[in-house]
């Protein structure tokens, strides 16, 4: 179960900090949407390795 509160936890908090972090720095819309779909795989991956796991 703590595998899919990361997991989700890195899907809605995790893309937002991340993105807002890219976007205060100066980077381009296409680092900030490499940035969030990297973010959003890494979440999805989790969340489908707790449901498999559990």
């Amino acid at each position: 179960m703590r595998a899919l509160a990361i997991g989700i936890s890195l899907l809605t908090v995790g893309v937002y900090v991340v993105v807002m972090l890219a976007d205060m720095v100066g980077a381009g819309n296409g680092i900030v949407l490499l940035v969030r779909g990297f973010v959003t795989v890494i979440g999805l991956c989790v969340v489908l390795y707790a449901i498999i796991v559990a």
